[in-house]
């Protein structure tokens, strides 16, 4: 949402400063960005195969290996939106992890496994990550500005669903779990 908004306002900006070209050329240069990309097919949900392969694409370009396993139904329990801002955020955490962990000449590696049982969906990303990690209240926590809004997004969905999430960190990887 927060890079969708700066994005819209730019185009606000364009169009509000009759600069109509360019927001048509921006509009066109993001259309072909999602046309190109590669949507692999994870599962039944688009919303989750269109992050899964999104995150899949920008792993493979750090050299990190990302595998999957298991699947969410069409519709999931939860909302697309929702599950976009939860996939999209955890991903991220473990992803920029990972690119520390490469750029200090460790393995790299994120696991995703995910399904859906009696109307329930359950997912557990496990990703490489070194003993930086800290936790306040099984939290894990930054002091890094502008960072941390990705945990409490997370959290925000596991409660709006009265679901669980819990994060620990084992043997040099990060565990998130959530039942939703």
């Amino acid at each position: 949402r927060h890079d969708l908004r700066h994005h819209l306002q730019y185009l606000y900006a364009c169009l509000e400063n009759h600069q109509i070209q360019k927001a048509e050329d921006d509009i066109s240069d993001i259309c072909n960005e999602l046309e190109q990309q590669k949507v692999i097919q994870y599962c039944e949900n688009e919303a989750a195969n269109l992050i899964l392969s999104s995150f899949a694409g920008r792993a493979e370009a750090e050299g990190i290996v990302m595998k999957v396993e298991g699947g969410m139904n069409e519709k999931a329990v939860i909302s697309d939106t929702d599950l976009c801002v939860l996939l999209s955020n955890a991903l991220e955490n473990a992803l920029q992890s990972c690119v520390r962990q490469k750029k200090d000449g460790r393995p790299a590696r994120i696991e995703i496994s995910a399904y859906c049982q009696d109307e329930k969906l359950f997912l557990q990303i496990v990703n490489s990550c070194d003993d930086s990690v800290r936790f306040a209240n099984g939290i894990p926590v930054t002091k890094q500005q502008g960072h941390g809004f990705g945990v409490e997004s997370i959290l925000a969905i596991t409660e709006k669903y009265q679901g669980m999430c819990s994060f620990e960190r084992k043997n040099d990887q990060f565990f998130l779990r959530l039942r939703l």
